[in-house]
């Protein structure tokens, strides 16, 4: 497994996966093997105190067969929390294929989005650029690769 979190001061994001080995499979199966390359960060600030860490729902870059649960606790499990949970995979086999081309699409593309406001009370402009704030079909044609 190759997973990440982020901390901001005293805020600690949840766990997600980057690469994600299907259990009890050989290292040889690549279509059974999961990279979920695409992350946003959601940074939620009131009055340029950090409040908490999110991330993004990712499900916007894929179909509903490519996307599943990615947020797990420090111990493993599913968050309880309305945490945004799931992220778009696709498997070894495709990213292999597609890095044989040059294609850059599995590399990890983390952004982050700023929410809230800052010391003076203006509101952050970020978060409205976030990829779930956009319709769908204009996110699938910026990572075509996903279908």
């Amino acid at each position: 497994d190759l997973t990440y979190f982020f901390g901001v001061n005293e805020s600690v994001s949840f766990v997600r996966m980057y690469y994600e080995p299907k259990k009890g499979d050989s290292y040889e199966d690549d279509d059974q093997h999961r990279i979920y390359p695409i992350i946003t960060a959601i940074i939620d600030v009131k009055k340029g105190i950090v409040q908490g860490l999110d991330y993004d729902n990712s499900c916007g870059f894929c179909g509903k067969d490519k996307c599943a649960d990615n947020t797990y606790t420090f111990d493993g499990k599913n968050p309880r929390s309305k945490s945004m949970r799931k992220g778009c995979y696709l498997t070894r086999k495709k990213c292999n294929e597609l890095a044989e081309n040059g294609d850059t699409t599995c590399d990890l593309k983390f952004y982050f989005v700023w929410t809230g406001t800052d010391i003076d009370g203006k509101s952050f402009q970020s978060s409205q650029y976030r990829f779930s704030a956009f319709p769908p079909s204009s996110i699938m044609n910026q990572f075509k690769n996903f279908f």
